[in-house]
């Protein structure tokens, strides 16, 4: 179980409502502050909030699809009412996007998924929320314990860095089943950045940053009640409650509970398809405004019970438990010196306690582990053209891990300081600088720098260009449990190293939202160059996983994406993307002397190709959405076989997947009917010698697709706001 405690003292705040024709409220709208990275969406009423300090001379920018954008002076209001008036069209109205939207006004490349966008796949937890988007793919980690892992640039969960709300999540320990602590019915919008990022937030995000921004008090409704269910037997309740006590006070309370009804082996290979979870999940917020601070208390708690492996009525089975408890704890606190300036100085303290107790058939794995976060910021506008953040950064992770008789435990514990600069000398050019100092104790200094450019030559058109540098300290079974399920022996050849990379990205993209209708176009490309990695390399031997370092050899990520959209007619989207993937490390022999040149190799599991296309209708009034994706696979590698007794193939093919859904609003009530996998595609055979477990040749860390087929499910929320 996991108990959250969330306390923050936030700088001023600005909100507001943005109003479109006959004063309805706009949903996905963009609000943002004039020459600075700060900004967000309104939410399904229309409402935002910028949590951040703000100048008191600054200007608001509201942007939104088919609308003229608006500018309005902060001075000293900090609740807003703007209305968007509708770019005149001589025959046509232009209707809003769905809410998938690529910043134009950010230096950084960020793409960001409103509130529009999730509810096209409404349903379950995070790991569903990037069903429509092309960049971030969700797989399954293993064929038994339903884990999923993200993957960004080609590279899994651990080169990203996972944030909520800003704050590091998603560590070691809670890598591997973090996509299903945060529950749909508590997310605001989420935030892809590509590249390293800020350097305010770390130095460990080597392929990109992923944010999640949960729902507030101030800007959510009174009471949101959602119910889900499906045709594999799972269900879920969530229920949302706020309340604002006055202009200056409010708190949010979250309840979660998921669990299965029955759970079924459909491709009768004597493993439960899905596990048996069983999740508890409670968050509580507090807001409160002091004068120019802003006050943040709250409380979470979760506790998950995972149950997998062969079913009852198999001889001796094969049986996987894993049972966590979770606690986080995070402070904010915020002084304004001068708002004239945007002179301020922020201080956010976490801090997580993870326990876990698993058996992966007859292998016993206990962990726990102890992080603390901390990260005082001061920003400051030098001048109407440069801004400056500043701060000191320290983390502290405690590792207790047991297999079978074996310990280790692990105390890392690092501190650093950083600078970064934004220079913007004219309207079409920005550039941000920073730079990283820091020591950590199981190595020694080391330099984190970054560099972003954009270069936009007219209001439709953004160039950007990105370098730089992280790195991170591996974790191998916190973060790969999978590889406890399978036969193979484990050979680590080295003492794991710290994994450090170079990032370059080149981006471009085009929009024009006057046109009726609306056609938009990006095309970007992105190198992630290891310096060095734990590789955990499966093509060795069939019955060996070799895990080594780098060391000096080869091994990156290239990758290519094309995406565009536009609409035929009035509340119909299409959307399409491209994406070429290539991700390469070197082919080792367990024989040292023979790996100095050692053959690269595309990574098993790891397609090349991907092509993303969705169709969304809304009906004029809003009351009907229809929506199809389609996401087409590429072929890819499949870990080497046993040349003597080959049990699967050496290539898998490629395979299409469909999802559909069909919403309809009411005032209080939506209801959302959606299939996924239409096309009942299932990987044959995701364990090899499933119904013999016990032998050498029994592997689940084999799989590239999904095991569930066709999947039927039914969501009603039903909502009351402030009006």
């Amino acid at each position: 179980m996991t108990l959250s405690v969330v306390l923050t003292m936030l700088l001023a705040s600005i909100k507001g409502i943005v109003f479109g024709e006959s004063n309805d409220p706009i949903p996905d709208a963009y609000v943002s502050v004039l020459g600075s990275e700060k900004g967000a969406f309104t939410d399904s009423d229309g409402k935002f909030i910028l949590e951040d300090s703000i100048s008191t001379n600054s200007k608001l920018v509201v942007e939104f699809a088919g609308y003229n954008s608006d500018t309005v002076e902060i001075q000293n209001n900090r609740d807003f009412k703007i209305n968007l008036k509708p770019i005149s069209l001589e025959t046509v109205t232009v209707s809003a996007k769905n809410g998938l939207t690529n910043m134009r006004t950010t230096t950084l490349q960020v793409q960001s998924i409103g509130a529009g966008e999730l509810v096209r796949a409404a349903c379950c937890n995070l790991s569903e929320s990037f069903q429509t988007n092309a960049s971030v793919d969700v797989s399954y980690s293993d064929a038994a314990t339903g884990a999923k892992q993200i993957r960004l640039l080609g590279l899994s969960n651990q080169y990203v860095q996972m944030t909520v709300e800003k704050i590091p999540s998603f560590r070691g320990l809670a890598m591997p089943y973090g996509l299903n602590y945060i529950p749909s019915a508590l997310i605001s919008s989420i935030q892809i950045s590509k590249g390293s990022g800020s350097v305010v937030d770390g130095y460990d995000a080597m392929s990109g940053q992923i944010n999640i921004e949960l729902k507030k008090p101030q800007n959510t409704d009174r009471l949101n009640v959602t119910g889900f269910i499906d045709s594999k037997s799972m269900y879920q309740a969530d229920a949302l409650f706020s309340h604002r006590f006055s202009d200056s006070t409010s708190t949010l309370l979250f309840a979660h509970y998921n669990g299965e009804i029955k759970c079924g082996d459909g491709n009768d290979d004597s493993f439960m398809d899905m596990p048996d979870t069983k999740q508890v999940n409670i968050f509580n917020r507090w807001f409160a405004s002091r004068g120019i601070l802003r006050q943040q208390v709250g409380v979470k708690y979760i506790g998950e019970r995972r149950k997998s492996g062969q079913m009852d009525d198999m001889p001796n089975p094969y049986k996987v438990s894993i049972n966590t408890n979770r606690f986080e704890v995070f402070t904010k606190d915020g002084f304004i010196i001068d708002p004239k300036k945007n002179r301020s100085v922020g201080i956010i303290l976490s801090a997580s306690y993870h326990d876990m107790e698993s058996l992966y058939g007859l292998i016993p794995y206990d962990a726990s582990e102890l992080n603390t976060y901390l990260n005082a910021i001061y920003q400051s506008d030098l001048n109407k053209k440069w801004e400056l953040k500043c701060g000191l950064n320290g983390v502290i992770d405690n590792f207790d891990e047991k297999i079978t008789s074996l310990e280790s435990i692990t105390n890392e514990r690092s501190i650093g300081v950083f600078t970064e600069v934004t220079f913007k000398p004219t309207k079409k050019i920005s550039a941000i600088l920073g730079l990283r100092e820091d020591y950590i104790n199981t190595d020694s200094w080391f330099t984190t720098p970054r560099l972003h450019l954009m270069y936009s030559p007219t209001e439709d058109i953004q160039i950007r260009g990105a370098l730089s540098y992280g790195s991170r300290t591996p974790h191998l079974y916190a973060e790969n449990p999978s590889l406890l399920i399978t036969s193979r022996q484990i050979v680590l050849a080295d003492e794991l190293k710290r994994e450090k990379s170079w990032n370059y990205g080149l981006s471009a993209q085009w929009a024009n939202d006057k046109s009726k209708y609306e056609p938009s176009i990006s095309a970007e490309w992105y190198y992630t160059d290891f310096k060095e990695q734990m590789l955990i390399n499966f093509d060795v031997d069939p019955h060996i996983i070799m895990v080594s370092n780098l060391d000096g050899r080869r091994s990156f990520s290239n990758t290519a994406q094309f995406e565009a959209s536009f609409k035929p007619f009035r509340g119909f989207t299409l959307t399409g993307a491209y994406r070429h993937t290539t991700v390469k490390q070197p082919l080792l022999n367990e024989i040292p002397n023979e790996n100095e040149n050692p053959k690269l190799v595309q990574k098993p599991l790891t397609g090349r190709n991907k092509i993303v296309a969705t169709a969304s209708y809304e009906t004029k009034l809003k009351k009907w959405q229809f929506d199809l994706t389609a996401q087409c696979n590429g072929k890819g590698n499949m870990p080497k076989p046993d040349e003597e007794n080959p049990l699967w193939e050496r290539t898998y093919d490629a395979f299409t997947l469909f999802n559909a859904q069909v919403a309809r609003h009411f005032r209080y009530l939506d209801i959302f009917v959606g299939c996924e996998n239409i096309g009942d595609f299932k990987q044959k055979n995701p364990i090899i010698n499933a119904k013999e477990p016990w032998s050498e040749n029994f592997d689940g860390t084999m799989i590239y697709g999904p095991i569930e087929g066709r999947k039927f499910y039914l969501t009603v929320k039903y909502k009351i706001d402030y009006k």
